[in-house]
């Protein structure tokens, strides 16, 4: 996920997008608002504090991989506060996820659908009842996307990795001109570490932006979440975007399979 100002880009590798837009159609995700709701009640789904049953009424067996039981401890360690459902909230859930009928109330129905699919409740009759469209995604990188939406999911299914997914957003950004030094700070984080060689091309990237546009980048501190060794691509952009910049600039989004990239070591920037 990437914030740039009051817009927030969510990105996933290869096409883990297209669930990520499902659950927020079913749950009707259109603003910042209606995001951190959902964040709220999937957060309360999903809890695995002891006596979560006896609240909410129902409840799940977990079985974590390495990966995910060190993204949890670094979560937990590093402070994170997560965005709590109310009492009066819990209580209202727990009834429409346990009870049968449907509620006269449209906004009920559409939570009640929700929440029942979310927590695999095998009777959940009728439809998706949510009327409203899905948030438009972005997948080419011609120009930067409309700010008119406060939420933007990257449609980009190619086999670049997710945080560069988001950068190439930010340079296209600055590419056009509508983002500038004035702008106000970035956030880039994920569920995981980024790889080694993901991390490798930001690190030359990083220099880059500074270089060119002033833009500093940092990498979250402390992170002691293992470091994979994806196969992703590197980020491709139009050869219009490139005409005139530098050897460097083309050789960091010619769009090949990522590695230690040994071939930025040492090349000018302005070369």
């Amino acid at each position: 996920m990437l914030q740039i100002g009051e817009v927030l880009f969510i990105a996933a590798n290869g096409e883990e997008h297209l669930s990520i837009q499902k659950l927020f159609s079913a749950f009707g995700v259109v603003n910042h608002a209606s995001f951190l709701l959902l964040l709220k009640y999937c957060y309360t789904l999903l809890n695995t504090e002891s006596g979560r049953k006896d609240t909410f009424g129902i409840g799940f067996d977990y079985t974590f991989s390495d990966q995910e039981k060190l993204t949890l401890s670094f979560a937990r360690t590093s402070g994170m506060i997560f965005p709590q459902l109310s009492h009066a909230q819990i209580i209202e859930a727990k009834t429409l996820v346990q009870q049968d009928s449907v509620s006269p109330n449209m906004e009920k129905r559409r939570l009640a659908w929700f929440l029942k699919k979310f927590a695999g409740v095998k009777k959940t009759p009728g439809p998706n009842l949510h009327t409203r469209l899905p948030l438009q995604g972005w997948g080419e990188s011609k120009s930067y996307p409309s700010k008119a939406n406060e939420i933007f999911i990257i449609t980009d299914v190619s086999k670049v990795h997710a945080e560069l997914k988001l950068l190439k957003v930010l340079t296209v950004g600055y590419m056009t001109g509508a983002l500038s030094r004035t702008t106000q700070r970035y956030t880039l984080g994920g569920l995981k570490r980024t790889c080694l060689f993901c991390e490798a091309w930001i690190d030359f990237y990083k220099r880059w932006m500074l270089m060119k546009y002033d833009v500093r980048l940092q990498l979250p501190v402390n992170d002691t979440r293992v470091k994979g060794q994806g196969a992703g691509h590197r980020p491709v952009l139009p050869a219009e975007r490139l005409v005139g910049e530098s050897r460097y600039a083309n050789t960091l989004f010619n769009g090949e399979l990522n590695n230690p990239c040994l071939d930025l070591s040492g090349m000018d920037f302005s070369n």
